[in-house]
């Protein structure tokens, strides 16, 4: 740590975001609510929305992020831009030994990921990225109930992502439309906060084999792949993601040797929802019962209950008002100097989402701590969706650890089109 930040840990954290159009502006909004930061500079290429806004908010407002970097006021920032900027903005701001929150993914590339990472180590930079859905209580649940043993050793995963979007979703920001620009179309984009939470609960892949393509939308990226995965532990996983389908059905099964969880239909895909959940467990280990069972036909009994997640009793319908009286009216009113939600009536119980990320980070850097989603752990992540890609784009098995090499020469001929994915039949 600087001794400028060493100084900052008493006082507060000087913040900029750059970025400030799209989820940037939540970042904006946690920024002004946690004490322990003082939102000081904005960064944005729009030039007419950014003047209104850092007048709005009473910040210094920059076109170019190199111009905030030059006059030395910040200490941590939020990076909440294109894919492909992540890497060099990070670096830059990793180098000048400021603390970055980035927006997933973390980089397009593991390689450059790698160098972030590394960057980070040595400067004794904190590292947090936007993987939230680790947070919702869903996924926590799931991960204490696996971890617990409740249904002993992880043998088998079924798990679907599919939701819908239209070609406009990309029209609207040509940048997601391109392999250099946006690092993947579904895999990099909506379903990489799935793949995150698949390395971080059932650990280590050892091979993945792929099959992605682009059935209905106008660019060039995937729109639907299905994945099968061999984990260290033994596992087979089998997971299919799209965003072709309208309803947004979705399930999960995780199977142990002893039991196994079952989402019969999965509600949080976006933020955080009453998942129902079901436990079912085994008379015994399926592993001693193949050993002792003498009838060959005889199907073992599940014992079914339901998981029950935590109460969101902060988002009662009065808090959420109250919640949003204060974010819409009384915090512009004031500019941004009064808040209710700096009241205990109106602070959240455990962190969920971004309000977590930034509860975390800013943890990690007044005590020397690793954030919740630290960059080193989003590495596996980065990793499993090269792997993914690299996959279905060459029509093989891709074993663990990645050739970096192998990726990037691989990634550079999609970028220049002298490689292209699977193209449906349905246009």
């Amino acid at each position: 740590m600087t001794e400028d930040i060493k100084e900052t840990s008493m006082n507060k954290i000087r913040y900029a975001v750059i970025g400030i159009k799209g989820v940037g502006k939540y970042h904006i909004h946690f920024a002004k609510i946690f004490n322990e930061l003082e939102l000081v500079a904005i960064v944005d290429n729009d030039s007419d929305y950014l003047e209104r806004k850092s007048k709005e908010l009473g910040v210094l407002g920059f076109t170019n992020y190199q111009d905030l970097l030059n006059t030395d006021i910040i200490d941590a920032v939020s990076i909440a831009t294109p894919h492909h900027l992540h890497h060099p903005m990070g670096m830059d701001f990793i180098k000048n030994g400021i603390h970055v929150l980035i927006e997933k993914p973390l980089a397009i590339r593991l390689s450059e990921a790698e160098e972030m990472v590394n960057m980070a180590k040595e400067k004794k930079i904190k590292i947090c990225v936007a993987h939230q859905y680790r947070t919702h209580r869903s996924s926590v649940a799931l991960k204490e109930i696996i971890d617990m043993g409740e249904i002993g050793k992880i043998m088998r995963i079924l798990w679907t992502w599919t939701q819908y979007r239209s070609n406009a979703y990309y029209s609207k920001n040509h940048w997601r439309a391109k392999w250099k620009h946006s690092g993947g179309g579904l895999l990099m984009n909506q379903a990489s906060h799935d793949i995150d939470l698949i390395q971080w609960l059932f650990g280590d892949p050892m091979e993945v084999t792929a099959l992605a393509g682009n059935q209905i939308h106008d660019n060039e990226l995937d729109d639907i792949a299905c994945v099968n995965i061999l984990f260290k532990n033994g596992a087979f996983g089998n997971f299919q993601f799209s965003i072709n389908q309208p309803g947004i059905y979705n399930t999960r099964q995780v199977v142990g040797d002893k039991g196994m969880i079952v989402f019969n239909e999965v509600k949080s895909l976006v933020d955080d929802q009453d998942d129902p959940i079901q436990l079912g467990k085994f008379e015994d280990s399926v592993i001693r019962l193949s050993k002792k069972l003498e009838d060959h036909h005889y199907q073992p009994a599940v014992k079914w209950e339901k998981i029950n997640l935590p109460r969101k009793n902060d988002d009662t319908f009065i808090k959420t008002l109250a919640r949003r009286f204060d974010n819409v009216i009384l915090r512009r009113i004031t500019r941004y100097k009064w808040s209710l939600q700096e009241t205990n009536w109106l602070k959240r119980g455990k962190p969920i989402g971004h309000y977590a990320l930034f509860h975390s980070f800013i943890d990690a850097i007044k005590n020397d701590k690793q954030p919740i989603i630290s960059g080193e752990s989003s590495l596996k992540t980065i990793e499993l969706i090269n792997a993914i890609i690299m996959s279905a784009i060459l029509h093989k098995s891709v074993t663990f650890p990645l050739d970096n090499d192998e990726f990037d020469e691989m990634f550079d001929n999609l970028c220049r089109g002298n490689t292209k994915i699977f193209k449906g039949p349905f246009v």
